[in-house]
């Protein structure tokens, strides 16, 4: 695609910039919309909730590591924009094209594979009594959804060229990984230092905790709500492990990289925690959100002007950058 472009690098890097502002420009669009439909007819939150994507960092910094990190958040709105459609309009169009995301999901990433499996789960939990009526369809939309990441990974394999499964860390046992997560979940909502150790006890009750108000969103949006946590969820767990069993690196930056996908659901669910508990408390809500929106904003503008300062990598260079754009980017 971007050498379609142009040969030159300069065209091409002219082309990358185009496929990360449509890609963010468009999961904004995606996931604003959702909001709109799952947070009700209150027009305050409709206003919000946009405001919120729109600071946020952990978008902000996808755009500065790999291509392919804005192109899957972007895979990932579109599939859930045609899931949640097709659930409340029963439309097969809607069906088609979150099969053509899904599809997509695996192959751009094989973290698609945790979106799919999680998502597959969420129906199951939040749809139980309802899923007879789209069983066989959604069986058929798994289905080719996973075929061709199955068959790139068999391909793969045939070849030689996949990477052995080594247990990285063994001590920690998955602990560092869910720490690392539980210290992004709380730095999205509050500044925070950089942990020191590898498995920080705060980070990791706090993590759990910002969970369990999610849990509370996730009551209050409904159905659709419950599989997005779910995904999220499956998701974080599913990283987790691919950490111990992969030569993969870990850390708190690539936490944050990975999990810049679920930045728009678990916002999402955070607004429909709010809604419940600060319902009746319009000013006081609104009063708060202004208030909190300095934190994010702030990070953003700080982030932006650091990251304004660095190439654009691309795919022959990124991966030597990615490290040293996370450590100072915060």
């Amino acid at each position: 695609m971007l050498a379609s472009i142009g040969s030159s690098e300069q065209e091409m890097m002219r082309g990358l910039v185009w496929v990360y502002a449509l890609s963010l420009i468009g999961s904004l669009l995606g996931w604003s919309w959702l909001g709109s439909q799952l947070l009700g007819q209150e027009t305050a939150w409709k206003r919000c909730y946009p405001w919120v994507l729109a600071l946020s960092t952990p978008w902000l910094m996808t755009a500065k590591f790999v291509w392919s990190e804005t192109s899957f958040l972007l895979l990932f709105t579109a599939y859930a924009v045609g899931l949640y459609s097709y659930l409340t309009t029963k439309r097969k169009g809607w069906l088609l094209a979150a099969t053509a995301a899904g599809m997509l999901l695996p192959l751009q990433r094989t973290a698609g594979f945790f979106v799919l499996f999680g998502v597959a789960l969420g129906l199951v939990v939040a749809y139980r009594r309802t899923l007879r009526a789209y069983a066989l369809a959604l069986a058929l939309h798994f289905l080719l959804s996973v075929s061709g990441g199955l068959l790139w990974q068999v391909r793969v394999w045939r070849t030689g060229l996949d990477l052995p499964l080594v247990l990285s860390n063994p001590a920690t046992a998955g602990g560092q990984a869910m720490s690392d997560f539980g210290f992004m979940l709380v730095h999205w909502l509050l500044p925070l230092p950089v942990p020191t150790a590898p498995i920080t006890w705060g980070y990791l009750a706090g993590g759990a905790l910002v969970v369990a108000i999610l849990v509370v969103g996730a009551a209050e949006i409904g159905k659709f709500g419950q599989v997005l946590l779910i995904t999220a969820g499956v998701y974080v767990v599913l990283h987790a492990l691919s950490y111990q069993l992969s030569r993969g690196s870990a850390g708190f930056h690539d936490s944050e990289r990975y999990a810049a996908v679920f930045f728009g659901p678990v916002m999402l669910l955070l607004f429909g925690a709010l809604r419940r508990t600060l319902g009746n408390h319009p000013r006081l809500l609104h009063v708060l959100l202004l208030i909190w929106l300095l934190y994010p904003a702030a990070r953003m503008i700080h982030n932006a002007v650091f990251l304004r300062s660095r190439p654009t990598p691309h795919f022959t260079t990124a991966m030597g950058s990615a490290d040293q754009i996370g450590n100072a980017a915060q």
